[in-house]
């Protein structure tokens, strides 16, 4: 393909004669049901609201890919079959699912954010692991962003589901909204890089704490 002539338009000398290259029915049809499918994705709650800008522009985006992977298998080609279009349009998925997760990324999880942000707060506040915290305690004193016990449910759910805390038990079993750190998340095995800059800081200050007063 690299050795073949340029195609010229007649009576000049540096134009290029471009041709057409056409869909043929069953790959037209195929692209219009991709560019279907991408609307209703740019939709309310759509897989690609978050990334509108760049999913608008994947329907055309699959016919210039097309027009490439087509034109490299047979370089006198006329039409885009429907075998080349699914290929397209598998590339372009790929393209545009990483778009969604990598603006995903940026943005983060707000109440993830916050659930780091109370078990550092914990740690600042108790002096030993088995020490009980209470649902009350959080939502009263622990974090300016939670001020409600609906709101430190939620986010006890998430430190509960992640390890940092267990549920608090007595001989007669569960003590409603009462729960205790997980000591094993105090171990030197686990990489600190995990857990962000503030939990871990709070972290290492408890168990020079700790140490202090075994001292």
């Amino acid at each position: 393909m690299l050795e073949s002539p340029w195609p010229i338009r007649e009576e000049t000398t540096d134009e290029l004669q471009l041709r057409t290259i056409r869909l043929e029915q069953d790959a037209e049809s195929r692209w219009i049901e991709f560019y279907n499918s991408v609307e209703t994705a740019m939709g309310e709650n759509g897989a690609l609201q978050s990334v509108k800008s760049m999913a608008n522009k994947a329907p055309e985006n699959v016919l210039r890919v097309a027009a490439v992977i087509e034109v490299f298998h047979k370089p006198d080609a006329e039409t885009i079959t429907k075998r080349i279009l699914q290929s397209a349009v598998r590339i372009m998925n790929h393209y545009t699912n990483e778009a969604v997760r990598l603006f995903e990324c940026a943005q983060g999880d707000p109440d993830l954010d916050l659930a780091r942000h109370t078990m550092a707060w914990i740690f600042r506040h108790i002096k030993r692991t088995n020490e009980t915290i209470r649902l009350k305690d959080i939502y009263q004193g622990g974090p300016r962003a939670i001020r409600s016990a609906r709101r430190a449910r939620v986010i006890v759910s998430i430190l509960v589901s992640h390890g940092f805390l267990l549920q608090a038990v007595t001989g007669g079993g569960d003590i409603k909204d009462t729960w205790t750190v997980n000591p094993s998340i105090l171990s030197d095995k686990i990489d600190p890089a995990i857990y962000g800059k503030e939990l871990n800081d709070a972290i290492q200050s408890f168990r020079q704490k700790r140490g202090a007063k075994a001292a």
